[in-house]
């Protein structure tokens, strides 16, 4: 992480790696942009989505709604 210029969220002053991450991760808190949705749950990146459908499967919890994705 580049300690000269840190990325810090304005709504709970966690420090990211780039603006791209800071960006994303501000969604989580506003809820605004794209995001994916599986199981009630919103996920603001397609690789968070796909972790949470792995992990379910590897678990063996997938269901429908996972499914459906």
């Amino acid at each position: 992480m580049d300690q000269s210029n840190p990325q810090i969220c304005r709504y709970c002053g966690n420090v990211l790696k780039s603006k791209s991450s800071l960006r994303q991760y501000e969604m989580s808190h506003t809820g605004t942009g794209k995001g994916y949705t599986c199981c009630d749950k919103v996920y603001f990146s397609k690789a968070n989505l796909n972790r949470h459908r792995c992990n379910n499967f590897v678990n063996h919890l997938l269901n429908y709604i996972c499914q459906k994705v």
